[in-house]
């Protein structure tokens, strides 16, 4: 039942990266994670009766949680914003989330991770590593000449995993779930507004949005997308959840196959032999990913059968 939330999990955040990527071109990055944040916390505010014994670990750790997690969404909307390219050489950093989080839950949540289970689970989060790695050169050319890049995706990268402890931390200690999560979203929007009026492109921007519907309903669907990874974080370890949810990216290939194919018969169709388009073949990289992944999810699950 936990896998099939997160598999949930992973669809409504996928289905989000696409609406966000069809409504945010050419926003101000600051402006766009304010807005977020925002909404997110407007949406949750009807339900805050059921928020109750907000004590002060709860403050600390969510306001610390939120603070990093707010100056980590700004460097990655102006990651976006600088890219002349795309983002594929940098995509790769941001699932090093993954292996910050399996340390965190090994050696300060003291989780359980026997031999076969840790090799299962670095073998699935580099599968999908390796699997956004379409070209290995530019990934490697982007260490070097987009380093700047490189540095804000790897610190969004680490607010993620930071906020990720930090759910697992409060639910281990018997808080509430949704009450660690409506003092995260509120420390996330005031730090947003507090970084936003720093740099004086506060709410006089807001006709850059011209797809604020759009942006909206992307943001209730990672609102939703957000309380079943808590469900599921209440239920089972830290460190069996993010495997899981390094399958993410190879479901973004298959969507990116799937609507490259249906292009491809488009365009043969249409268009003349000469100029029509070759199909995509599968890359080297693609093929190790889904290896690496096979054995990985093996090993992961052998020591639970």
């Amino acid at each position: 039942m936990e896998i099939l939330l997160l598999l949930c999990t992973i669809v409504l955040n996928i289905t989000s990266d696409y609406l966000d990527r069809a409504s945010t071109r050419n926003w101000n990055p600051y402006l766009t994670s304010l807005w977020g944040s925002a909404i997110q916390f407007l949406l949750i505010l009807p339900f805050i009766g059921l928020v109750h014994d907000i004590n002060l670990r709860v403050v600390g750790l969510c306001g610390l949680a939120g603070m990093v997690s707010a100056y980590g969404r700004v460097p990655w909307y102006r990651a976006l914003a600088n890219a002349h390219e795309s983002l594929a050489p940098l995509a790769p950093f941001l699932r090093l989330s993954s292996v910050i989080v399996l340390l965190l839950a090994w050696l300060v949540l003291d989780e359980p991770i026997t031999f076969f289970k840790g090799c299962g689970s670095l073998l699935i989060v580099f599968a999908a590593m390796v699997i956004l790695m379409n070209n290995p050169d530019r990934t490697q050319n982007a260490l070097l000449t987009r380093h700047n890049e490189c540095l804000l995706v790897f610190f969004f990268a680490i607010s993620n995993a930071i906020t990720a402890f930090t759910y697992k931390l409060l639910l281990n200690s018997g808080e509430a779930l949704w009450s660690i999560y409506f003092a995260l979203k509120l420390f996330q929007a005031l730090f947003q507004f507090l970084i936003v009026r720093g740099e004086k492109v506060f709410l006089k921007t807001v006709d850059f949005f011209n797809h604020f519907r759009l942006f909206v309903f992307s943001r209730v669907l990672q609102t939703i997308a957000a309380i079943l990874y808590l469900l599921v974080l209440s239920r089972i370890n830290l460190s069996s959840v993010e495997p899981v949810m390094a399958v993410g990216p190879f479901l973004y290939f298959v969507i990116d196959r799937v609507v490259a194919y249906f292009k491809f018969r488009k365009d043969s169709r249409t268009k003349p032999t000469a100029v029509a388009p070759e199909k995509a073949p599968l890359r080297a990289n693609q093929v190790v990913a889904a290896v690496m992944l096979s054995a990985g999810v093996f090993l992961f699950y052998s020591s639970s059968l």
